[in-house]
């Protein structure tokens, strides 16, 4: 991957849009490294990925903790399918609920 590339992809993982940027809002992943490096673009993006992937593991543990999911197989029972069913439709009405409140707050739903 060439190095406007990285960049790129670390802009779009940080939400930045410039070195100077990134910088400003993210000083910590860059303290202490010469951006003119493609080596030290690397780590940054690697950090990056780490965090990402960490966060979308976390994140599906916490909606597998909270709406009691339970794990399937294809040795699962009809209750336990059941019951994921029951925790889904939990799930889809948050989501529901969820995004009626954004769209009140940014009154989406008089356009």
């Amino acid at each position: 991957m060439k190095i406007q590339q990285l960049k790129q992809q670390v802009y779009q993982l940080t939400g930045t849009k410039s070195t100077k940027e990134l910088k400003q809002k993210k000083a910590e992943l860059v303290q202490d490294k010469d951006l003119r490096y493609k080596t030290n673009w690397i780590a940054i993006y690697n950090v990056l990925k780490v965090i990402n992937e960490f966060g979308e593991e976390q994140a599906e543990k916490d909606i597998k903790e909270k709406y009691t999911f339970k794990d399937t197989s294809t040795q699962s029972n009809f209750s336990t399918l059941i019951h994921n069913i029951k925790a889904l439709e939990k799930f889809a009405n948050d989501i529901d609920k969820q995004f009626d409140e954004i769209e009140s707050k940014f009154n989406l739903g008089n356009s």
